[in-house]
């Protein structure tokens, strides 16, 4: 979430990403960035067999992070692939409350491409995800 944020604020003018990586606690670089993400998600994975929300959430949230610094559909992570990992967590676990929590963070980043970034088919992917996981609620 820390990274999407900076990647608002790098998209609406307020910061740029650093060329290089910095020391514990500063912004890296985009492309180690990136690079995290790609490993987080494969670490993920790979990690535990267990079905905690959470853990299970954490890889569909990495993809969400790196298809946004991204900045558009790629090979390896798009709108869809993002909002078809969220959907089989979802199937498999998670309280209704836990879910909520992931909606509102679709709303934040609506809000945020909405006013802040102004990218508008953002947006609509994001209200699409949106969509879809408060329809699985029912």
């Amino acid at each position: 979430n820390w990274l999407e944020i900076e990647n608002i604020l790098v998209l609406a003018g307020k910061r740029k990403w650093p060329a290089t990586d910095f020391k514990t606690g500063k912004l890296p670089s985009l492309k180690t960035a990136k690079d995290n993400m790609t490993r987080a998600i494969s670490d993920i994975k790979s990690e535990n067999d267990d079905m905690d929300f959470w853990e299970e959430i954490s890889v569909a949230n990495a993809a969400l992070c790196l298809w946004l610094l991204e900045g558009k559909n790629t090979k390896q992570v798009d709108g869809d692939r993002v909002a078809d990992t969220y959907m089989s967590v979802w199937n498999m676990a998670g309280s209704q409350n836990k879910k909520m929590a992931e909606i509102e963070h679709f709303d934040f980043l609506i809000d945020a491409y909405s006013h802040l970034v102004k990218l508008p088919k953002m947006v609509k992917t994001f209200n699409k995800i949106k969509t879809s996981l408060k329809n699985s609620l029912k």
